[in-house]
Parts: C-alpha cells; sequence; structure tokens
C-alpha cells in the first residue's frame, strides 16, 4: 500500500536525521549556556516532510522566542490529500483526472526543557501544546478499463475538515553558528475531531466479487474509512462528523528546516 510505503519512508529518514545530528550535538558539549545570549529570535522554517505524505504541498513556520527557555510557533501552508490509488494489479488500466486543494494552518508554544538543554532557545528539548486544522477539497475521477472483467468509471468528490489539539514533543538542533535549524517534531499525540461530506458514484457493469475490481475498492476504503459505508451504496452521499480515533488520526510527525535571525 502507497501510503504506508510513504509512512515507512517517512519513519526511516527522521530516524536517520536524528542519529546524524545527535552526533553533531555531542561534538558541540563544551557549548555553556550560562554564558550565551540570545542574538536571533526569530526563525523561519520550512516543512520537508510534508511532501512526504501530503504530496504536493509548501508549508512555512515562524518561530519567535519570548524568554530563555520558551518560544511560540505559527504555521500555514498548502496541502493536498493523498491521492486515492497509486498501484493496483497490472491487469487493471485506469486513468485519474483530479482537482485536489487545501490548507493546513495551526500553532504552538514551547517550553524548552531548562535543565536537560545546555543550550537557550530555540536549540534542544522541548514540549507544548499546539492546535493544527486542515481542509482538504477533492474532486476526482477514475476510468477503469478490463476487456475481459468489466469497463466503467468512478466519480469521487469529497471535503474534509479535520481539527487536532494535542500536546507534542521534540528536539531542535541550531547549526552553523546558530543560523540553521533542523526541528524534529517526535512524538504528539492528539484529540482529533473531523467533518467529512464525500460523494462516490460508480457505473461499473460487473459484479464487485470481481477480484480485480474487489482491489480497487479494498485499496479506497482503506485508505479513506469512511468510504466503507459508500462503498456498498455508491449513489448516495455520505455526511459524517465526530471524534476520530487517537491512535489513527492523532499523532503529528514532521521535520523543519529553518533559518533564524
Amino acid at each position: 500500500m502507497c501510503s504506508q510505503i510513504r509512512i515507512n519512508q517517512f519513519f526511516r529518514i527522521m530516524m536517520w536525521m536524528a542519529f546524524m545530528l545527535k552526533a553533531q550535538c555531542l561534538l558541540a558539549e563544551k557549548h555553556d549556556s550560562s554564558t550565551a545570549k540570545l542574538t536571533y529570535p526569530n526563525n523561519i522554517k520550512l516543512n520537508i516532510s510534508s511532501p512526504i505524505l501530503y504530496s504536493p504541498s509548501f508549508v512555512v513556520s515562524y518561530e519567535r522566542v519570548v524568554k530563555p527557555s520558551q518560544s511560540f510557533s505559527v504555521i500555514g501552508g498548502y496541502v493536498t490529500f493523498p491521492q486515492i490509488i497509486r498501484s493496483l494489479p497490472d491487469s487493471i488500466n485506469f486513468e485519474e483526472t483530479k482537482s485536489r486543494s487545501g490548507y493546513r494552518v495551526g500553532g504552538d508554544y514551547r517550553f524548552y526543557f531548562k535543565k536537560e538543554n545546555k543550550y537557550l532557545a530555540p536549540h534542544g528539548l522541548y514540549w507544548g501544546p499546539f492546535a493544527d486544522y486542515y481542509y482538504f477539497n477533492n474532486k476526482r475521477t477514475i476510468s477503469v478499463i478490463d476487456t475481459t472483467f468489466a469497463t466503467g468509471s468512478l466519480d469521487f468528490d469529497g471535503k474534509l475538515a479535520l481539527l487536532q489539539v494535542g500536546v507534542g514533543m521534540g528536539y531542535q538542533f541550531s547549526l552553523i553558528k546558530d543560523r540553521m535549524t533542523i526541528d524534529l517534531s517526535l512524538f504528539g499525540p492528539a484529540f482529533a475531531y473531523y467533518k467529512a461530506n464525500l460523494s462516490l458514484k460508480g457505473d461499473f457493469d460487473a459484479k464487485l466479487e470481481d477480484e480485480y475490481l474487489q482491489d480497487l475498492f479494498d485499496y479506497m476504503i482503506n485508505n479513506f474509512p469512511l468510504l466503507g459505508e459508500l462503498a456498498s451504496n455508491k449513489d448516495k452521499e455520505l455526511s459524517s462528523s465526530g471524534v476520530a480515533d487517537l491512535f489513527f488520526a492523532g499523532f503529528r510527525y514532521s521535520i523543519w528546516v529553518g533559518f533564524r535571525f
């Protein structure tokens, strides 16, 4: 499953970067925060992990240090929901036209641990509350052609809003004379509220139990759980809202690269 592959790639990148940056941090142990002065309180950052999960996307953040061990951040940018279909059996030929748009806004307030950190904010281990709001708008037409079994199409139209509120933890490195930062948001459990309005219509001239078409529906349902109900009643619109499962949609991981000034 493509979405699972992307997530696995994302975590491998995070672990590799954490290892390399920790090694750099150990080389700088001689730095003494007691004599350090805050020179660059502003930090502009680009989220480099967002395109792995929400391609294409462009998300930036502005962090401002307000106290020696505290800062706040505001986040905003363009994101799109992952594609419904990325890989299917070779025996199914399909064409997909899509119109995708969306955005993300949010922010957090960080407390940098005084005892654990040898550096002033925004360098070091931190924790703090955060909130994120996502909005996605998707319109997609999928044409499936298999001369042996079926010919048909699916029209998908969906709007999804997601609000996450939680507490995160991470580590931010300040490199190259405190000008460059690499921020690893490593852990962020959250409560997530979603509201979705999805419609799925199809005109397949085939039995759904056919293994090829079943693969198509299974893939969609696995990536979009709400489509499970739509798949059994494809000509009706589904409107649903509620509290999302904490483990399913309630975690926040990201990698940021920034410039301090």
